[in-house]
């Protein structure tokens, strides 16, 4: 008796072959969307590295502008490896600042009260991450052109610029050597349509203050910690900045 074995069509072996590379498709778009996700995590880390950098830049050169700051070795290596996650040297990283050479070198607290934006090109999407001297990290849709705060490039609320001085939020005086603080809140493009509001948890003066409020002397005051807010509006939209004062001997 013959036997007879049981063979697979063509219709079956171009269906399994058909469905081997829908599978091989899937697997290969994810591993690419993984490797890009990967990518981007690298990129913000550099952007968030970058930040970093350019606060050590101003520590280290009060008088120079930031934007000396891509001379800086360390701003290079970055932007290098930012380059390298999208596979060719190109227009990936951007920089913008309000501080820039010649500068005062009688005023260097001004450096500190730069306010500036840098941002690096995504590469699953056409987003950029965006980080800013007001302390804001986000993504933003396409590349900034001369903004200097990422939520009002997203849209995200805030849609005007503030420049605080000083930057750091926490603030010490001495009442043994009187010590005073300015504290200032100054919007770059002005104009009587802003307000400015002040308030303190402690007994300091602020309801005259307008975009200057000068804290002090420290001897004025008790000893602890207070805080004082500056909320700035215009046509209902608000920005607020908190400073913490602690009055010591």
């Amino acid at each position: 008796m013959k036997k007879f074995y049981k063979s697979f069509t063509l219709i079956e072996l171009l269906v399994v072959i058909a469905i081997i590379g829908i599978l091989a498709a899937m697997i290969l778009v994810a591993v690419s969307n993984s490797r890009k996700k990967a990518k981007d995590a690298r990129i913000k880390g550099d952007v968030s590295q970058l930040r970093t950098q350019i606060y050590n830049w101003i520590d280290s050169n009060p008088t120079f502008g930031i934007d000396k700051f891509p001379n800086d070795p360390n701003f290079a290596k970055l932007v290098a490896d930012i380059n390298q996650q999208h596979g060719a040297a190109g227009n990936h990283t951007f920089i913008y600042s309000t501080h820039t050479t010649p500068f005062n070198p009688s005023e260097p607290d001004k450096a500190e009260s730069a306010k500036w934006l840098i941002a690096g090109a995504l590469l699953n999407s056409t987003d950029w991450w965006c980080v800013d001297s007001l302390g804001h990290s986000q993504s933003i849709s396409g590349k900034p052109l001369t903004e200097l705060d990422c939520q009002a490039v997203a849209g995200g609320g805030g849609g005007f610029s503030v420049i605080y001085s000083p930057l750091t939020s926490n603030i010490t005086l001495s009442r043994d050597t009187e010590q005073t603080e300015t504290l200032e809140a100054h919007v770059p493009e002005g104009g009587p349509e802003y307000s400015y509001s002040w308030s303190t948890t402690g007994s300091f003066p602020v309801s005259g203050c307008l975009g200057t409020c000068v804290i002090g002397p420290a001897s004025d005051f008790p000893i602890g910690t207070h805080t004082v807010t500056v909320t700035i509006t215009k046509s209902g939209e608000t920005q607020s900045h908190n400073w913490n004062i602690t009055i010591v001997d």
